[in-house]
């Protein structure tokens, strides 16, 4: 069995003595706790308990071993004088385990006599608990009279002082010094890597607060050393570093501010960390990569600012090795934040790595490394609610969790779905989750799972979208297959929750055998999805998602877009050059340190000799996935000017290479949901395909099987002689096949020369052109075993499997499947090969590759199609307009091409109220505070205002093209929401002028917002402070305008600004007005001094039990009436005792639940104001 029943008898004389009730258990797996028959309380325990039940989760061993403390105060009502009874039911997680343990410990605690004006230094806190032993005073800190840091003299002199008389004792272990440990005495020498840690020993009074300082002693050698690139130094003072554990560490990072870092710069960050290898296979490369922790001098997370990124506690040193780009992962997670989903940020450095004792030199340096943010729950990462254990019901249940589906790390076990996927648990972790958090979580995929595959998926109501931000599936989805990382779907993928959420897909993690880096999984293939080479468990959701025609249109349309804007093919190139350029020095230093240019490294797809090849390489792969990438689908519409400002009348063109033109002027899509062709959509022109080279439209294919390499690349131009060519005057199909499976498909066999004699073939196809000039675009469909590079009259065009230096024997990189070479594989050609084009006779060149020279087959088998844009009749623009247009391709649609033109005018728009931080309204249920923010904008002009086009392009993110306000008449004001829904339940709404609601918050702590008109041009920017008036950072009360026909440059002076006359404000009127602050606390601060921290349950107590302070907070008979009573209740039993103490206490030391109001200021009436 995995239950054990346990009865404890326990004796009680006075149980209304009893102030706390705590019960402290060391327990393996879980447990049900029972008092005189009541349960109390159960941890890793099942919902409906049987007699054999076992525990929910494992509870590890070295956890169990210590006593975990619950506070019972709550149930003190359930015991009796007498006789009474602690009862157990203990849980196993099977009945099978080898070990179990529950060993309870049931503590009352009576509060005695409290000391008057008796406080006192306690050198372990007791939060919630009995005070020890303490003393009157502390003794003060030592001072060092060097800062940690690195240092290039020979030795340097330390002294330690302090300001009062007492012994100073320290270490050099880095461990706090005792009472036994030596007393300084004389200047402590440094001549190689030491941590000093001092505290001051004072008779009578609690020993100093340690502190620390780390020194790094430089060798001669690093002197003049500087990079382009931060500089990071590590020391762990002879101390190793492995996988399991983390290794304690000195941290240096040196920020190149002024474009450079020496390494004796000063610091940008200095201080303690702790390191461990991390990395699955990576973990077996010499190079290796690490967690990094930043800690204080208690050896706690202590969150930073690193180089400039955001503070926080957990990052990564990556090492990339076989990346020989060394840019891979730095790339792929600044597209994602270029797209909007969330990456971890990154930034170049070099690293000095030193775990032996001695002096840091040159034989340190461990290469060029990413340092970067760990995928983690927090504002400035994955921006999701914190759960605590005490959030065990709606909403809080709801969110944040974050998931990913990998290999789980030791001990961990996940969560599996009803339809077989296991999923790790990152936030919260294993060992925090509550068992109600992990039912809540694995229930929601399941219901998921269930609408996903269920007869109604595709229903936006009541299908998988219910569920799930698709746009974020489908953006992850485009991530992994547009870098094709082969980690992608199966290793790696996180997903997140956040409260009242969806489920997202999302951040992207491990991109570094993406780009054209694997040797497997066709990896190093720019052709080719590479979501079939996986399985149905490796690639879930995605192949049902799919099913959708919406969701596949959705996809689309993404895709249309992000080629529009930030994956346009020459903005992706441009960058990895300007990368390049940035590490030109470093990387040449990495590679002296690891020698692996012209090296095969697991898994390499491609082995180049130098830097420069490399990102060659990548250049070329990326500009084929793109060009392949697009051949999927029916090209998108182009305007003949994309939006922006207009003179009327205005003539707009549209063009298509392909399909037919469908346009809308109203704002709808000219596609209806389902595919068919909307009724307000106007047919305007149609683009035209034709084909120049095909098995059955040519002038033949001429061969030759070169001999040596002295042709160069002579052969693939227009003007060269080929007449001595072996030729066929029909079909284009040129290969050999020794078996069966090519034959039907060769028109010129070139067996007898190629099999084992070389394992390449020149080929030439002529074709005629009349009118070079009315081609737009380009595709090359091959069919080809094994590789191929294609050239226009000489001008190179495609590639498949083909090396980056091509000479006349030249082997294909990898081999092509045969049945895959018998489907025809589609390349875009880029612009260069259309203007390679020319009248008259032109010529396809290709260079075919057999992967050996004595393959039993070869297949190269090409179609050159062209097409040409045609535009349809001029769209004459007399008003602000919103153009939608797609290209139809029989039941295919284009992506959605879409702009918005405006008048060239400046428009009299004018933010006029902002309510940035609301007070949380009492019944606001659900509801955050910043639930209530709204943005009121006013009309100022004497015309009507078209808002189309109109966009915030900094703060908060709303556009009001597809704004159901489309005019605002002049003096009228709209109003933009965060929350509809809380928004209504605190505004009459009925006649107000509501925009929409916006994404993203207004910042508490004060932004810049920005408004731009359909030109791009600024309407308004200015920024707001959380400082100009205590009332509207959180207080309730608006920010109005004072004039709202002043110049635009005092919207960023605190003067042009007022308090709404009534909290709330007046969202879509006129507000502002003489207010005067008052009744606006903060719940808790019960010493009113605008902070809820230990000094206000102290208050408490004093005041209960020795009735000092006599003053009452607020204007009412008692601390336990009105408005005092709302001050001080907050555990909200509507009394104020001492369980108010122990619950204040609870939240600020033990990440109890916050005051039942809330832990913002709040106005309670018969208050004065205290809130800062």
């Amino acid at each position: 069995n995995a239950s054990v029943y346990i009865r404890i008898p326990f004796e009680l004389e006075n149980r209304e003595a009893i102030n706390q009730l705590n019960l402290q258990v060391r327990y393996d797996d879980g447990f049900t706790a029972y008092i005189n028959g009541s349960p109390v309380l159960s941890i890793n325990s099942r919902e409906e308990l049987a007699w054999n039940s076992t525990a929910s989760i494992s509870h590890p061993d070295a956890r169990a071993r210590e006593y975990e403390r619950f506070n019972l105060t709550q149930h003190r009502a359930l015991l009796r004088n007498g006789t009474n009874v602690l009862a157990i039911q203990g849980l196993n997680r099977s009945s099978s385990s080898n070990d179990f343990l529950i060993d309870p410990q049931l503590l009352a605690t009576i509060v005695g006599e409290v000391a008057e004006l008796s406080y006192q230094y306690f050198s372990d806190p007791t939060p919630a608990e009995p005070n020890g032993a303490g003393f009157d005073e502390v003794s003060a800190e030592v001072e060092f009279s060097i800062e940690s840091g690195a240092h290039v003299a020979s030795s340097i002199s330390l002294e330690l002082s302090a300001p009062a008389a007492g012994t100073i004792r320290y270490t050099l272990d880095g461990s706090s010094p005792e009472s036994n440990d030596p007393a300084y005495s004389s200047a402590i020498r440094i001549s190689n890597a030491t941590m000093v840690t001092a505290r001051l020993f004072e008779s009578g009074k609690l020993p100093g607060r340690a502190i620390d300082k780390s020194y790094i002693m430089l060798s001669t050698n690093l002197r003049n050393i500087s990079s382009n690139l931060p500089i990071v130094l590590v020391d762990t003072f002879s101390n190793s570093v492995g996988q399991n554990n983390y290794t304690a560490a000195f941290v240096e990072m040196i920020a190149a501010d002024n474009g450079r870092a020496a390494i004796t710069d000063a610091p940008d960050f200095s201080g303690r960390g702790a390191l461990k290898i991390r990395g699955s296979s990576s973990s077996g490369f010499p190079k290796k990569q690490y967690a990094l922790e930043i800690r204080d001098e208690l050896n706690e997370d202590r969150n930073v600012s690193l180089l400039g990124m955001p503070a926080e506690s957990d990052w990564v040193l990556y090492a990339p090795y076989s990346d020989k780009s060394l840019m891979r992962n730095y790339l792929s997670y600044d597209w994602s934040n270029q797209i909007g989903r969330y990456g971890p940020r990154c930034k170049f450095v070099e690293l000095y790595f030193k775990t032996s004792g001695g002096r840091m030199s040159s034989s340190h340096y461990a290469g060029v490394y990413v340092l970067m943010e760990k995928i983690k729950r927090n504002p400035d990462r994955v921006d999701i609610a914190k759960l605590s254990r005490t959030d065990n019901s709606s909403p809080e249940i709801t969110g944040g969790y974050i998931l990913k589906k990998d290999r789980l790390d030791p001990g961990d076990s996940g969560i599996r779905t009803n339809r077989g996927q296991t999923l790790g648990l990152v936030e919260p972790k294993e060992e925090e989750i509550t068992s109600s958090q992990r039912s809540y979580i694995l229930s929601y995929l399941n219901q998921f799972e269930s609408a996903l595959y269920g007869n109604n998926f595709t229903d936006p109501e009541r299908g998988y979208r219910q569920y799930i931000d698709a746009g974020s599936f489908i953006d992850h989805h485009i991530m992994v297959e547009l870098c094709k990382n082969i980690d992608g779907y199966r290793l790696s993928a996180f997903y997140h929750k956040d409260r009242n959420g969806k489920l997202h897909m999302g951040p992207v993690w491990d991109f570094n055998l993406a780009l054209g880096n694997a040797n497997y999984l066709n990896g190093g293939n720019p052709q080719g999805w590479y979501y079939p080479l996986i399985n149905a468990d490796q690639y879930p959701y995605f192949p049902r998602l799919f099913q959708d025609p919406e969701f596949q249109q959705q996809y689309i349309d993404r895709w249309a877009l992000l080629r529009r804007g930030p994956f346009q093919t020459q903005t992706l190139l441009a960058q990895i050059d300007e990368v390049a350029v940035y590490l030109d020095q470093a990387q040449r230093r990495n590679f002296q340190r690891w020698n692996i240019l012209g090296t095969y490294v697991w898994p390499n797809y491609f082995v180049a000799d130098t830097y420069a090849e490399e990102m060659d390489f990548m250049k070329g792969w990326l500009e084929a996935r793109l060009n392949w990438y697009d051949s999927n689908y029916v090209s998108t519409p182009v305007f003949s000017q994309d939006g922006g400002g207009f003179d009327a009348p205005f003539d707009l063109r549209i063009g298509s290479m392909t399909g037919t033109v469908y346009y809308t002027t109203d704002g709808s899509d000219p596609r209806l949901p389902g595919g068919a062709i909307s009724p307000r959509a106007v047919v305007n022109g149609a683009g035209a395909a034709s084909g120049l080279v095909s098995p059955t439209q040519n002038s033949g294919v001429r061969a030759l099987v070169p001999t040596n390499g002295g042709l160069g690349r002579s052969w693939t131009e227009l003007d060269f002689d080929d007449s001595g060519w072996r030729a066929s005057p029909t079909g284009v199909g040129v290969g050999y096949e020794r078996g069966d499976g090519y034959q039907d498909f060769i028109d010129l066999d070139i067996e007898s020369q190629m099999y084992n004699q070389n394992a390449s073939v020149y080929i030439r196809i002529p074709f005629e052109l009349d009118d070079p000039s009315d081609i737009t675009q380009l595709n090359l469909s091959m069919m080809y075993d094994d590789g191929f590079m294609a050239y226009l009259n000489g001008q190179r065009i495609a590639s498949a499997n083909s090396r980056t230096l091509v000479s006349w024997s030249t082997a294909a990189s990898a081999q092509h499947d045969d049945a895959a070479a018998l489907q025809f594989e589609t390349f875009s050609i880029a612009n260069a090969g259309v203007e390679a084009l020319r009248q008259g006779t032109n010529i396809l060149a290709i260079q075919g590759f057999n992967f050996t020279v004595d393959s039993s087959d070869l297949l190269i088998v090409p179609i050159l199609s062209a097409s040409s844009t045609n535009e349809g009749e001029a769209i004459v623009l007399t008003a602000p307009t919103r153009i939608k247009a797609r290209a139809r391709l029989g039941n295919d649609w284009s992506g959605l091409a879409e702009a918005t033109f405006v008048y060239n005018s400046d428009l009299p728009l004018r933010i006029t109220e902002l309510m940035y931080h609301p007070a949380r309204p009492q019944n606001a249920g659900a509801y955050s505070a910043d639930d209530f923010e709204f943005i009121e904008i006013q009309n100022v002009g004497a015309a009507p205002a078209a808002l189309a086009g109109v966009y915030f392009d900094n703060g908060i993110e709303f556009d009001f093209t597809s704004s159901p306000v489309e005019v605002l008449a002049p003096g009228e004001y709209l109003v933009l929401v965060e929350n509809l829904a809380a928004f209504s339940t605190v505004y009459e709404t009925e006649g107000l002028n509501i925009a929409g609601q916006y994404g993203g918050n207004l910042d508490n702590g004060g932004e810049r917002l920005s408004l731009t008109d359909g030109r791009g041009e600024k309407i308004l920017e200015f920024r707001y402070e959380d400082d100009w008036f205590v009332e509207s950072d959180g207080g309730g009360h608006s920010l109005n305008i004072i004039d709202p026909s002043a110049a635009t440059e005092s919207w960023n002076d605190e003067s042009s600004w007022a308090l709404s006359a009534e909290p709330g404000g007046t969202p879509g009127a006129p507000g502002g007005g003489d207010f005067v602050p008052s009744g606006w606390q903060l719940p808790g601060d019960a010493n009113q001094d605008g902070v809820f921290d230990i000094s206000d349950p102290i208050r408490i107590l004093r005041q209960l039990y020795l009735g000092v302070p006599a003053e009452i907070l607020c204007d009412s008979e008692s601390i336990s009436a009105g408005g005092s009573l709302a001050v001080l209740d907050v555990n909200g039993d509507l009394m104020a005792d001492l369980s108010d103490a122990v619950y204040s206490l609870n939240f600020l030391f033990t990440r109890g639940p916050e005051p039942i109001l809330g832990s913002e200021c709040i106005r309670i009436e018969g208050c004065p104001s205290s809130c800062r």
